[in-house]
């Protein structure tokens, strides 16, 4: 009897999650961003998708970009030439399918370490996940980047639970192949890679950790070879610069520093990646070279501040303690930002709790 209940309420929680995450995506109908976004890169990605429709290219303002990588651009163009003006409201539909499945590759992985009892703890919990919940009304990488990450660390605890070469080797090739795709789709994933690494290395799977990079680099030679096409070098990216500069300009990373990066640079990548064909731009390479010198420039005014500024940083981005005390929107917008910044440290006490009672359970 007990039992049963159990699974009845597990079900009962899995069919409010899905409603919540179903109207997350429905809501905000045909808009880019939905009304309780405080703001995103939303804009930037559909101008790069409709740049690719009007025949123009991977570009910006006529120039060749890599400021933002190509697969969520590259979807959203797809999105845009199969469901024409329902484009949005079809690709938040498609996101609620894939964050679906993030919260199920997630449970499997926790099946695979803590065994079969871990699954539907970890299912909910990613289900009610409120980062997850909210990625699926943006438009932007989170959604299909986490689906991807989280798809690459299946494939390394497979990795370590491997009996036997022939099957480290196949999970490598899937693994190389899943976070090169994610590294195209968010720039900071190739940082995934050195858990898969540490994976092989553990069990000393030498062949299989030159098949995982191997295939990683694969997967990003294409991008690379555009990219080498197009501005003459090799470069993975040409944003990093810029965001050297914002991280001290505007380190919440929420357009207060527009201003001083306007001051210091002359330009705003807002600017930039609107397509402003009114006003002339270099190419990347010279604005990626330009923020370098004001970056170095900026180091040595601000001096030892970085310290305190960067273990500010490191609270707002992981901890969201500036969207908890200082949201910058007011009204039912505020509100929602502060309890999702609440809801995420609440989601982050919990974790730790379930990943300690798991592991003591295991050992």
């Amino acid at each position: 009897m007990v039992m049963k209940s159990k699974q009845s309420l597990f079900w009962i929680l899995v069919t409010v999650a899905l409603v919540v995450r179903l109207l997350v995506a429905i809501l905000p109908g045909r808009q880019l961003e939905p009304p309780w976004s405080g703001g995103g890169d939303s804009r930037y990605y559909a101008t790069l998708a409709e740049n690719l429709l009007k025949g123009k290219g991977f570009t910006y303002a006529g120039h060749p970009t890599a400021f933002r990588p190509p697969v969520y651009p590259l979807f959203l163009a797809l999105m845009m030439m199969l469901f024409g003006t329902y484009w949005a409201l079809a690709t938040r539909l498609l996101q609620f399918f894939i964050s679906l499945f993030t919260a199920l590759i997630v449970a499997r992985t926790a099946w695979e370490i803590f065994g079969e009892k871990a699954f539907k703890p970890s299912f909910l919990f990613c289900l009610y996940c409120p980062t997850l919940v909210y990625a699926i009304g943006q438009i932007g990488t989170e959604t299909l980047s986490q689906a991807l990450i989280a798809a690459g660390f299946y494939s390394f605890v497979r990795i370590l639970m491997a009996t036997h070469n022939s099957e480290a080797l196949r999970w490598a090739s899937i693994a190389g192949c899943t976070v090169g795709v994610a590294a195209l789709t968010r720039f900071p994933a190739p940082a995934v890679l050195l858990s898969g690494l540490y994976a092989t290395f553990v069990r000393r799977h030498w062949v299989p950790a030159a098949v995982l990079v191997t295939t990683f680099c694969l997967t990003l030679l294409p991008w690379l070879l555009r990219n080498r096409l197009a501005f003459g070098v090799w470069t993975y990216s040409t944003f990093s610069s810029f965001n050297l500069v914002k991280g001290i300009l505007d380190p919440s990373g929420r357009g207060r520093g527009d201003r001083e990066i306007k001051m210091a640079l002359g330009w705003t990548h807002q600017e930039y990646e609107q397509n402003k064909h009114e006003r002339p731009f270099p190419s990347e390479l010279v604005m990626d070279a330009q923020c370098r010198q004001v970056y170095a420039q900026l180091v040595r005014e601000y001096s030892w501040r970085l310290v305190p500024l960067h273990l500010a940083k490191l609270s707002w981005f992981w901890l969201s303690t500036d969207q908890l005390f200082d949201p910058g929107g007011r009204g039912l917008n505020g509100f929602i930002r502060r309890l999702m910044a609440f809801a995420w440290l609440l989601w982050l006490v919990m974790a730790g709790y379930g990943f300690g009672t798991a592991t003591q359970s295991v050992s």
